[in-house]
């Protein structure tokens, strides 16, 4: 199974992780990680690092990042470029997304294409009026 992992600046991880699973239930290899100012940044990483090989069982993770191109985005990018880690980014997390990708995730043992079916189903639901 893919591992989900959601990484935000603040506390905006933890509410969306909660209120994902809130909606869908429980859900095994999902983690968030809340990122802090005052943290150094090798900590971070290594925090990040062994969060993502928590939920990563040899199938990849999906990373869902507030910013791209902030902190969060750019570990991630460190991590696969350095560590050689198998993840995708996706940013702009919310709630849509996450729900679709627990509730999808059985379906799909292929990173690369799911990541890119999440994020064509993210660019479709982000609406304005």
């Amino acid at each position: 199974m893919i591992g989900i992992f959601i990484f935000t600046h603040g506390e905006l991880c933890s509410i969306l992780r909660r209120e994902a699973e809130r909606l869908t239930g429980n859900r095994q290899q999902v983690d968030c990680l809340c990122m802090s100012q005052a943290e150094p940044i090798d900590t971070l990483i290594e925090r990040v690092e062994q969060a993502i090989r928590q939920v990563d069982c040899g199938q990849g993770v999906i990373a869902f990042i507030d910013v791209a191109g902030g902190t969060p985005w750019n570990v991630i990018g460190h991590l696969k470029e350095k560590k050689g880690m198998r993840i995708r980014r996706i940013s702009g997390a919310g709630i849509p997304v996450i729900i679709k990708a627990l509730q999808d995730r059985g379906e799909h043992q292929d990173l690369d294409p799911w990541a890119d079916e999440l994020i064509q189903y993210a660019a479709q639901h982000v609406l304005g009026d």
